[in-house]
């Protein structure tokens, strides 16, 4: 088969694309990160969408001017890494971790599939909630 001048023109511009493409996509196979802000009652984003088994971050924010909870059943998997200073007791209590305003929280961990609610249980914070929706 003879590809003409034009047909190999096609041919070189989509291998030259690919070429540019591949980093991009070797990329996806890396770690996912995910930054969510915890503001004055409410989680943003509140719907975070995952690749199941691959290694992930999150890292939640206290953007608000009080103190925030962080609960959710990916604590009991995650490798956690407590915002520092911090100076509240019980920081892990079995209601989540405490995150002051101004502090981040860190977590790693591959997620299996399925559906993760983040939640806040601060008395009056009852509509600070999200979802971590983790895609097999």
């Amino acid at each position: 088969m003879r590809i003409s001048e034009s047909g190999s023109s096609v041919v070189l511009r989509a291998l030259a694309i690919l070429s540019l493409l591949a980093p991009a996509m070797a990329c996806d196979q890396g770690t996912q990160d995910i930054y969510v802000a915890a503001q004055d009652f409410r989680f943003v984003p509140n719907e975070i969408h995952l690749v199941g088994n691959r290694l992930s971050r999150l890292i939640v924010r206290n953007e608000g001017r009080e103190r925030h909870q962080f609960i959710s059943p990916l604590l009991d998997r995650a490798d956690v890494r407590l915002p520092t200073p911090n100076t509240l007791p019980n920081a892990t209590a079995p209601d989540g971790i405490a995150i002051l305003p101004g502090q981040s929280l860190a977590l790693q961990f591959i997620p299996e599939p399925g559906t993760y609610e983040i939640r806040c249980l601060i008395k009056g914070h009852a509509g600070m909630r999200g979802m971590i929706i983790v895609e097999g």
